[in-house]
């Protein structure tokens, strides 16, 4: 670890978590519950929810209401904008290129 981290200059808090996140092998779930958590915040269906299930760019969300999956589904590309600009604004998600799509596909059952 000592290693990662250069002694000769100031790093940000910001950048030294980074570090730490990859260097413990957690950084998958760290950003995997950063999508979660971004799902709840735009969506608001918490309780409706499920099952989360998130894999290469694809968010698999399982609801238990047919109503609210139906309303979801007509906002679905609403959503997927706003959680992703959630997540690029995110300083503890790990992303380098902040225009980058963390996800890319979603589906509603």
């Amino acid at each position: 670890m000592a290693s990662l981290i250069s002694k000769k200059k100031a790093e940000s808090m910001q950048d030294l978590i980074q570090v730490w996140l990859k260097a413990n092998h957690i950084k998958l779930q760290v950003d995997t519950h950063r999508i979660f958590n971004a799902w709840d915040e735009v969506t608001g269906t918490g309780a409706y929810t499920i099952r989360r299930f998130y894999r290469d760019g694809h968010l698999y969300v399982t609801m238990n209401s047919s109503l609210v999956r139906s309303q979801l589904l007509m906002r679905k590309s609403d959503i997927l904008a706003e959680m992703n600009r959630r997540l690029c604004c995110d300083p503890l998600f790990c992303t380098r290129d902040k225009e980058m799509t963390v996800v890319k596909e979603l589906t509603i059952r």
